[in-house]
């Protein structure tokens, strides 16, 4: 009996410290992915800033850039593409919004996930 109670703990111990391991590299891709994307809005900006001082030097205006609106972004919403990713793993892919894939990959999947249930006959997963 208690060696049952002892390799039951063992495993437990075992799992336990796999899910912090995973948690701490999980925390670190995050970091990773929020500090490229910080990098990445620096480039556009100065590309930006480029492409206004060619338009000012060839005398032709830029239209302006749209403002964001005070709503949340979301996939759904009319205008730029949001800025959140989807969760594919999520039950409702539409709804829950995480870091992980842009809203432009959703509508690929989307239409990947349609040409399959036409050329295959396969129900698509829920």
């Amino acid at each position: 009996e208690d060696a049952t109670a002892n390799e039951t703990l063992r495993n437990r111990i075992a799992v336990e410290k796999e899910v912090v391991e995973l948690n701490a590299k999980l925390e670190s891709r995050e970091q990773e992915l929020d500090e490229h994307e910080a990098e990445l809005m620096s480039l556009r900006q100065e590309l930006q800033g480029f492409y206004e001082e060619k338009a000012r030097e060839a005398g032709r205006p830029l239209k302006p850039t749209p403002k964001p609106s005070g709503k949340p972004p979301g996939i759904l919403q009319k205008g730029p593409s949001s800025q959140q990713r989807v969760a594919w793993g999520a039950p409702n892919k539409v709804g829950h919004f995480t870091k992980g894939s842009s809203p432009r990959e959703f509508g690929n999947k989307a239409r990947h996930d349609a040409m399959r249930v036409e050329a295959l006959g396969t129900q698509q997963p829920p």
